[in-house]
């Protein structure tokens, strides 16, 4: 996508269509759907378990990874 494509719907002067979500998405590596996810009023708890069903989801290599951003996030 051209920047300035990107720049009108940051700017919320046009909208996306599918074909350029597609393509966000495939840029950023993640799945269409996490475009549309929202924040929610979920409690610690709530929270605690589903980072830890996704951590189970992990190899070791991926879960070393997560550590090191973690440890950098909160330093």
């Amino acid at each position: 996508m051209e920047p300035n494509s990107i720049s009108i719907i940051e700017s919320g002067r046009n909208f996306p269509t599918l074909n350029s979500l597609e393509k966000i998405a495939k840029a950023l590596d993640i799945e269409l759907n996490i475009l549309f996810r929202y924040n929610s009023n979920k409690t610690n708890s709530e929270i605690i378990d589903n980072i830890n069903s996704e951590l189970n989801k992990l190899n070791n290599d991926k879960l070393e990874k997560v550590l090191l951003f973690i440890e950098d996030f909160i330093l």
